[in-house]
């Protein structure tokens, strides 16, 4: 799992960083593509859902950029009710994006599995492509 994950798949060994969510347990996590109407989301996220804050995967919203969850490996519900023992992320340039593209992977391991999410950012160079970690005020999820 260690060597494996931390190759970008092309041979590029990727540099990971340990996100403030790490050692935090969620009761629940959520994979948004659609708004309340309906409507998909030009930005594709993952929210974890906690007690008092949460946290959200996703690039930040410009006008100029979009971005997709592109592969998710392993299941998602091993990462509730159990805390997160590893939670990084590292990035790696897209070579086949249009203009400008990075792929975000975010790695997790609780004692149930490990998940790995990446997310495909694209834009035209001025926005932002890296898909980040940001802690919100939760809603008050029981756990």
């Amino acid at each position: 799992y260690q060597d494996a994950a931390r190759h970008d798949g092309q041979g590029t060994v990727m540099d990971y960083k340990t996100l403030p969510m790490q050692g935090k347990t969620f009761a629940g996590v959520e994979m948004r593509k659609q708004d309340a109407q309906g409507f998909a989301l030009r930005h594709e996220r993952v929210v974890f859902l906690g007690q008092h804050w949460d946290y959200e995967l996703s690039v930040p919203n410009d006008c100029c950029n979009s971005s997709t969850i592109k592969q998710i490996d392993g299941d998602l519900s091993d990462l509730v009710g159990t805390p997160l023992v590893v939670a990084e992320s590292a990035t790696a340039k897209n070579p086949d994006a249009e203009e400008y593209g990075t792929f975000t992977f975010f790695r997790f391991r609780t004692v149930k599995g490990d998940v790995t999410i990446q997310f495909s950012g694209e834009s035209n160079g001025y926005y932002a492509e890296e898909a980040e970690c940001v802690k919100t005020k939760s809603k008050g999820v029981e756990l």
